[in-house]
């Protein structure tokens, strides 16, 4: 079954710009969006809840679609990672991730 996959970037500063060798270092906040039918929940035990959160670990736990950027020399992420991802599932299955590289 396809699955639509939406994607969000806010670039926060590019620096380091090196035009000889045609890079840069920039930061950013990178959301993924997409929605798992397979996780639809509604009214689970005695607490009704519209949205489960969870950091790095609920990520892990979640199938997460691959997304990279094409030519990218390296890749990483600032501080600490379970303060720099945040996971959230809503009741109707739809799944957002924010990471800031």
């Amino acid at each position: 079954m396809p699955v639509d996959v939406y994607v969000r970037s806010y670039i926060f500063y590019i620096q380091n710009l090196d035009t000889h060798n045609l890079q840069y270092t920039l930061q950013m906040r990178f959301q993924i969006r997409y929605n798992d039918q397979r996780l639809v929940f509604n009214n689970v035990g005695s607490v009704s809840t519209e949205v489960i959160l969870g950091e790095e670990e609920l990520k892990q736990s979640l199938w997460i679609p691959h997304v990279f950027f094409v030519n990218e020399k390296s890749s990483g992420t600032l501080g600490t990672q379970k303060q720099d991802v945040i996971t959230a599932v809503h009741s109707d299955g739809t799944v957002i991730i924010l990471i800031n590289k």
